[in-house]
């Protein structure tokens, strides 16, 4: 007897039909996207009444979904800026905010007369941040730096998947341009900022790597702006996002450690003070 093959409907409304957490049904639909090989939500809908393909690997990895793990590194691919990205557990699951300030930055570079800048991507994790604009701009030149050797190889990985060219630094914060003697005009850094005490989600602190999430020492930042003037050339712009409610202590940080910089705070799409820009000439 031939074995029934349902549809992409038929699984769904199966699954529907014993949750009720849209957060969770809309990450099943992610996970059939990429079992049948749709590329959005669109494309689902239009092929929502075809045979399912992949149903067991499917079962296996609504079970892992089921069990708290994302979504993203069950399919081992997040979306950023409209691009794939391949992430794992060795990197940081790129959140929409992220989005944002990458877009500031883009949208800074389009102001600049020079279009030639070098761009660094300090704690680049999957290479999100520098990647997207290296695509938009190719101009630029775009150095990418991690503590982390496996997040590197992660970023490595996804520059070869985009077709993009970029140096690649392993060493902490700044410590690896100090020593190449490079100087650059631009700098992004998603830095590690929830603090010990913070409560972070059972998924986010189980899954995600903990040394790209959280504030290792007090003067982490302070350390950083302290060796900005070793890396910049007579001008450096620095973009920070940080966490909610620490606009204030950012911004003294900031002003204790250079004082004659000029700082533009940013909201995000939930009205939330997140992103920093630090000017800095001499």
């Amino acid at each position: 007897m031939k074995k029934h093959i349902p549809t992409i409907k038929d699984v769904l409304l199966e699954i529907e039909h014993h949750l009720n957490d849209k957060e969770t049904i809309l990450k099943t639909k992610i996970l059939l996207m990429h079992s049948n090989d749709i590329n959005n939500f669109g494309e689902l809908d239009l092929k929502i009444n075809q045979k399912m393909q992949g149903l067991e690997q499917f079962r296996v990895n609504f079970a892992r979904l089921l069990n708290g793990e994302p979504v993203q590194y069950i399919i081992s691919e997040a979306t950023f800026f409209g691009n794939k990205f391949y992430v794992d557990e060795r990197v940081l699951i790129p959140r929409p905010e992220t989005e944002e300030l990458t877009e500031t930055i883009i949208n800074d570079i389009e102001k600049e007369q020079n279009q030639q800048l070098t761009i660094l991507d300090v704690g680049t994790g999957s290479g999100v941040i520098g990647l997207t604009i290296k695509k938009i701009k190719p101009q630029i030149n775009l150095i990418c730096t991690d503590i982390s050797k496996d997040a590197l190889d992660v970023a490595m990985l996804n520059a070869d998947n985009l077709g993009i060219k970029a140096q690649f630094y392993q060493g902490d914060r700044l410590v690896p341009i100090i020593t190449n003697k490079l100087k650059v005009d631009i700098i992004a850094f998603n830095m590690p900022y929830i603090k010990k005490n913070e409560s972070v989600a059972k998924d986010v602190i189980t899954y995600e790597p903990n040394q790209a999430l959280f504030l290792p020492t007090e003067d982490f930042l302070k350390q950083f702006l302290k060796d900005v003037p070793l890396v910049k050339k007579d001008k450096i712009t620095i973009y920070l996002e940080f966490g909610e409610n620490q606009k204030e202590e950012i911004g003294k940080t900031i002003h204790d450690t250079i004082k004659t910089a000029k700082t533009t705070f940013f909201k995000d799409m939930q009205g939330k003070d997140r992103y920093v820009r630090i000017v800095y000439e001499d």
